[in-house]
């Protein structure tokens, strides 16, 4: 079992996801169950493993399991994006200072995301290794007992975007398999995406990729251009990194580190999942 959380989070687990002891041990005690009876699937069954699946859908077992078996479906029937998770493999992406997430959490106890464009190399990597490395990202947030409760939400800096080295980050194939993950696939509570510094022509081009979005991840999508007022209204503002106007540093090589300090989990996953079809 997992250490005794704080009060605090114990109540906001309590009171927004519906966890209480009997639940959380009866919802391990079916998804072992449901997972063993499931053919072709190996799959951990630990506690920590399972509760991320349980708290993502407040501990409805059978939502749970429907979010885990999409979970592996997506790695089995899209190797070319849910393959090669392994940090070290993408280091030369790592090594941009792209991504990162804050030392505070917000106002609500989520966890802040941080990923830049403009750090971004596009003739040294591809749309596939920024994919891979944001979800590498999700994988290790994902183990936080604090961010499975209070969630995550991402700042997105769009300074840089052009359509000549950029466009393809929003082709319709990215795009779909982002927001299926978001919505259908990650064991994680998405609370906001904030995106700032797009340029003047990125409505048009999100009017693209929204048809693929539910009207609740609609709504969790707020775009503030510039105007770092706007974004002060939803951050404390002495939260935000130096750059935006706040007092932290943002320590991407910190981030780095961590990452690739989980290598060996990385490769234990490798080993589980459907079995591919003979």
């Amino acid at each position: 079992m997992e250490p005794e959380l704080p009060f605090a989070l114990r109540e906001k687990a309590f009171l927004e996801l519906n966890e209480t002891s009997e639940n959380l041990q009866d919802g391990i005690a079916k998804l072992r169950k449901l997972i063993q009876n499931e053919p072709n699937l190996r799959c951990k069954t630990d506690t920590q493993f399972l509760l991320k699946f349980l708290r993502a859908r407040k501990f409805d077992t059978d939502r749970a399991f429907q979010l885990l078996k999409q979970y592996f479906t997506v790695r089995k029937n899209n190797p070319a994006l849910f393959s090669d998770l392994l940090p070290s493999k993408h280091s030369k992406l790592l090594d941009m200072g792209a991504q990162a997430v804050l030392n505070e959490r917000d106002a609500n106890g989520s966890k802040i995301y941080v990923f830049r464009l403009k750090n971004c190399d596009m003739t040294a990597i591809t749309v596939e290794d920024i994919f891979k490395t944001n979800l590498i990202a999700l994988e290790i947030l994902s183990l936080e007992p604090e961010t499975q409760i209070a969630g995550m939400t991402a700042l997105i800096d769009l300074n840089g975007f052009t359509v000549k080295q950029h466009l393809k980050l929003l082709s319709p194939y990215i795009a779909k398999w982002s927001i299926n993950l978001i919505q259908e696939s990650f064991p994680l509570r998405f609370c906001a995406f904030h995106v700032i510094n797009q340029p003047i022509y990125f409505d048009a081009i999100f009017a693209t990729i929204k048809p693929f979005m539910k009207r609740k991840l609609k709504k969790r999508i707020h775009f503030h251009g510039a105007n770092m007022t706007s974004l002060y209204e939803n951050f404390n503002k002495d939260l935000l990194p130096v750059e935006y106007g706040g007092n932290q540093i943002l320590d991407t090589s910190a981030w780095k580190n961590r990452l690739l300090s989980k290598e060996s989990m990385f490769k234990e996953m490798e080993e589980y999942g459907y079995k591919m079809d003979s």
